[in-house]
């Protein structure tokens, strides 16, 4: 009966957001012409937004070859995308929308063309013709831009006012002006076909939905849950999706919150049985390819182009240096304190978590139920053990095999953490939580069991820093996507040349307007 009413709470949540107004999706590129390596800068802006992820395509008429999960908050935020070396040359379909976009017929997604040059690789794929820079068109003719002067010092600040009309400026960037692109004005395409979408149509009001299917057919899973790897626990319990033409058979939903970035994750599923059945994600992105892209049109100088290349691949190393997923400890567990917390380091050592049980950490007693191993935590009001066994975490994975955590290196564990209270996880209640983490917090050395997968999953990214690499100035010096005040505080960059000062916004009618104004920087 709970599993009928649960179905039936799904479809008339699907009906009520059906029935809500579309979600209109901006995407705001810090510029529109790139080298494979470079990082993409993008501000996305929900107009009438509920929901809390949106998402920004990169893709050619045959495939999609990046593409970034971007956080919303208000209906804003935005993401970095490292454009990958397998690119070639030529105009992109950038795209961005939202799940709940998906679900409305009448709404459309924006798209912008996007160049990319691969100077280092030649595809016949390529669609790219280049021309002297002084055959550039002027882009500030009729610019509203203006500056208290042109030419400043390296390093010097630029005080920009931003105009005062009907437009809602947004982002605004410096690049190097000596390679450029023509303009191409963003618009709206239709809705593509639901049919292969199926369930990722359903709004994100949460967080993302993580969905997975079973790679055998027919399977019939008992449990299956989605951990998010870390130094706090993030459990999921998967719910099956209502079979329907429109969904995979044996798919199941994993509704996250609070997750950003890329982070080590373990999923899992099981029959009634207990034997572990594969599951496969299935990809969050709808996938929106263009029917057709124009030649790309590119404006530079031979040795302006050779230098930027060199100077992309440098960044492309940067950013995966930067980008590496690292978490900060936390002794918080679902906005509760430990009632005890251990930093190892501060203890004598020894070899095993049993021994470090039975020697100092208290509060914890081992105890057989049905020929099983099970942790219990003490209950300081009642002064006794808990009659419930308590969550046992490693790295904030659920530990089931006891044995084999109490058996597992010591030297591996810098914190334990003690819980008190009760924890309901989908189906199963615990009293007490007891956390193990490692010093690297990533399941060192732990032998997952048959049914897990462990595997890095990229959730949306929650407005992440720039980073002003000044030492090349041969991409985005400058970048700021959240425009609030009627003035901007910017930095001259370090290297003499000419710039390209981009302020980009929308006007009443939500068409995109662009302000570009060129300034030198002296030798």
């Amino acid at each position: 009966m709970k599993k009928y009413i649960s179905i039936l709470y799904f479809l008339l949540s699907l009906s009520a957001w059906a029935q809500q107004k579309a979600e209109k999706a901006y995407a705001f590129p810090d510029k529109e012409l790139y080298l494979v390596g470079e990082t993409m800068h993008v501000a996305v802006d929900v107009q009438d937004a509920t929901s809390r992820v949106a998402y920004v395509e990169l893709s050619d008429t045959k495939q999609m070859y990046a593409g970034a999960l971007v956080a919303l908050k208000g209906g804003k935020g935005w993401c970095d995308i490292s454009l990958p070396t397998a690119m070639h040359s030529g105009n992109y379909q950038l795209t961005a929308y939202t799940r709940q976009m998906l679900a409305h017929a009448d709404a459309q997604l924006f798209r912008q063309n996007i160049g990319v040059l691969n100077v280092l690789r030649v595809s016949r794929y390529d669609n790219v013709e280049y021309k002297s820079m002084d055959q550039y068109p002027d882009a500030e003719s009729s610019s509203s831009l203006s500056l208290p002067k042109v030419e400043y010092a390296p390093g010097e600040s630029i005080t920009l006012s931003i105009p005062q009309n009907a437009v809602n400026y947004q982002t605004v960037s410096i690049e190097r002006s000596n390679i450029q692109t023509t303009k191409h004005t963003p618009s709206f395409i239709p809705i593509p076909s639901m049919k292969d979408w199926g369930e990722s149509t359903t709004p994100e009001l949460e967080g993302h939905i993580v969905y997975a299917h079973p790679t055998q057919k027919e399977a019939q899973i008992s449990t299956t849950r989605f951990v998010a790897v870390g130094k706090q626990a993030r459990v999921y319990d998967g719910q099956r999706i209502p079979i329907t033409s429109n969904y995979k058979p044996g798919s199941y939903a994993y509704y996250t919150t609070q997750l950003y970035g890329k982070l080590p994750n373990v999923l899992n599923a099981y029959d009634f049985e207990g034997n572990a059945i594969p599951m496969e994600l299935e990809s969050p992105f709808a996938k929106i390819l263009p029917t057709y892209l124009p030649k790309l049109t590119v404006y530079c100088n031979e040795d302006d182009l050779r230098a930027r290349s060199i100077n992309a691949q440098r960044e492309k190393v940067r950013y995966d240096y930067l980008s590496a997923d690292t978490l900060a400890h936390s002794v918080g567990f679902m906005d509760v304190q430990p009632i005890r917390f251990y930093d190892l380091d501060q203890y004598t050592k020894f070899n095993t978590i049993n021994e470090i049980i039975i020697e100092f950490v208290q509060g914890v007693r081992r105890k057989k139920v049905n020929g099983l191993t099970q942790l219990f935590t003490y209950l300081p009001d009642t002064k006794i053990f808990s009659n419930w066994p308590a969550l046992v975490l490693l790295d904030g994975m659920p530990v089931y095999d006891i044995n084999e955590i109490l058996n597992y290196d010591a030297y591996l564990i810098k914190y334990v953490q003690i819980y008190n209270g009760r924890y309901t996880f989908g189906d199963s209640c615990a009293e007490g939580v007891i956390s193990f983490i490692s010093r690297k917090g990533r399941l060192s050395n732990y032998k997952l069991d048959e049914g897990s997968h462990l595997f890095s999953y990229s959730f949306p990214q929650n407005r992440p820093q720039f980073f002003n690499y000044d030492e090349t100035c041969s991409t985005t010096t400058s970048w700021q996507p959240d425009i609030t005040s009627p003035s901007v505080q910017l930095t001259a960059p370090v290297i003499p040349g000419t710039y390209t000062i981009t302020l980009k916004g929308l006007d009443a009618q939500g068409n995109m307007s662009v302000e570009k104004k060129t300034i030198r920087i002296k030798k």
